[in-house]
């Protein structure tokens, strides 16, 4: 009898590892913030609501798409800011205060701070839902691409994404 129940036992727990998937940790969940990668993204900030693409590398980039601000382009580099418009660029000394600094910030989360990870779903695609601090990301869990971050009042839905390494879309 004993044998029987260490075997039934045995049986289960075999069954329970096997179903159970181990949680992806933050730095394979944002390895899409890498050079190169594009993504078209619709900005609420308030009462502030933008198209835009937004493109990582080593010189991140902010294009404007909604009438009125279309081609509008902020360059931030590891030395200098630039507001470019019809060809015509002009630096900015004091970019700290730019709104879209907030923006692109949401786009290089560090994986070295304590983030919490919960598998969910949105209608019928699985999501992973992280948060650190007020700063919650949603991360398709099939592709590992970004969905939607928020951080206080700003609501940042990626429409697609594109890697020039990998040529990922989404």
């Amino acid at each position: 009898m004993k044998k029987v129940f260490a075997g039934i036992f045995a049986f289960l727990l075999c069954l329970f590892c096997v179903s159970c998937g181990s949680m992806p940790d933050m730095r394979e969940l944002l390895r899409y913030q890498q050079d190169g990668t594009e993504f078209h993204v619709s900005i609420s900030d308030g009462e502030l609501r933008f198209s835009a693409v937004i493109t990582l590398g080593e010189t991140d980039t902010v294009e404007l798409l909604d009438e009125g601000t279309k081609g509008v382009r902020f360059r931030f580099g590891e030395d200098k800011t630039e507001i470019e418009y019809d060809g015509t660029a002009m630096e900015l000394s004091s970019a700290n205060q730019l709104k879209v600094l907030d923006w692109l910030s949401l786009f290089s989360l560090p994986t070295d701070t304590v983030w919490k990870i919960r598998k969910d779903s949105a209608g019928s695609t699985n999501v992973y839902v992280c948060t650190c601090g007020s700063i919650v990301l949603y991360i398709d869990a099939a592709t590992h691409l970004p969905l939607k971050i928020t951080d206080g009042d700003i609501e940042i839905d990626i429409l697609s994404s594109q890697s020039s390494s990998a040529k990922d879309t989404q």
